[in-house]
C-alpha cells in the first residue's frame, strides 16, 4: 500500500533520526499514483484525465503535508523563536497569541488558534495523552495510535493533515491577516482527508480489478 509505506517512512525518519529520502519518494510515488489512474478508465477520456488529476491532487497533498510533519520532527520549521536566534526579530512570543515562546510545537498544538481544532478532532478520553507528550512521541503516538473520533476516516490521514493545515492557517493569519474561522479550518481537514481516503479507495479499487482475469472463448460452430 503506497499510503501506508508513507507513514511508516515517517515513523522510521523520526525515530533514526536519518536523512529523509522522501524527496526522492516524492518523485517515484505520484508517477505510479498517474499509471494507476490510468488503468481504471479509457486513457485520453475526459474520465481518465479527471481521475489522474483527482489521485495526483490528492495523493501529492499528502505527500506534501508528510513533508512538513519530517520537517516539524527535526525542528526545521521557521517560527520567531529560531528567527530571533538569528537576529532578525525582536520577540520570540507567539504572533498569534503572544501568550507563549513561538515554537514549532506550540503553533501546531498548544497555540489558542490551534489546540481548538485538536479539541474538536480528538477523542475525548486521548486528550490527556494527546497534551502531555514531547513533540517525538507525540508525533509517533498520533501515527500510531487512533486517537480520532472520526470511525469514517484513518486518524493518522487526519492528524498529518491537520498538521499541515494548522501550519498554513498560522501562515494566513500572520501574514494576510485572515483568521480562518474554526467552523472552516475543520471542514477544510475533513474534506482533504476525505479526498485521500477516496483516492486511496479508487487505487485499491483498480488493483482489485487487475487481479480478475476474462479469457475469451471462440463460438463454437454448429
Amino acid at each position: 500500500m503506497h499510503v501506508q509505506f508513507f507513514h511508516n517512512t515517517v515513523l522510521t525518519c523520526i525515530s533514526n533520526e536519518s536523512d529523509s529520502p522522501l524527496t526522492k519518494q516524492r518523485n517515484e510515488f505520484l508517477p505510479s499514483v498517474m499509471k494507476t489512474a490510468t488503468q481504471t478508465t479509457i486513457e485520453g477520456s475526459p474520465s481518465w484525465t479527471a481521475t489522474v488529476h483527482r489521485n495526483r491532487l490528492s495523493l501529492g497533498r499528502l505527500q506534501r503535508a508528510k513533508v512538513f510533519l519530517w520537517q516539524l520532527a527535526h525542528n526545521a520549521v521557521l517560527t520567531a523563536s529560531r528567527t530571533v536566534g538569528w537576529g532578525r526579530e525582536n520577540n520570540p512570543n507567539c504572533m498569534s497569541c503572544d501568550n507563549d515562546i513561538e515554537t514549532p510545537f506550540h503553533v501546531i498544538r498548544d497555540c489558542p488558534m490551534s489546540s481548538p481544532v485538536w479539541n474538536c478532532r480528538v477523542k475525548l478520553q486521548n486528550i490527556g495523552m494527546f497534551y502531555n507528550l514531547d513533540l517525538k512521541e507525540w508525533i509517533i503516538a498520533n501515527m500510531t495510535v487512533d486517537m480520532g473520533s472520526d470511525d469514517d476516516m484513518e486518524w493518522k490521514d487526519i492528524f498529518v493533515i491537520a498538521v499541515w493545515l494548522i501550519w498554513k492557517f498560522r501562515n494566513e493569519y500572520i501574514h494576510s491577516n485572515i483568521n480562518t474561522s474554526l467552523r472552516i479550518k475543520e471542514m477544510k481537514i475533513k474534506n482533504l482527508a476525505r479526498e485521500i481516503r477516496d483516492a486511496r479507495r479508487r487505487i485499491e479499487n483498480n488493483q482489485h480489478e487487475e487481479s480478475l482475469t476474462v479469457s475469451w472463448q471462440p463460438t463454437q460452430k454448429d
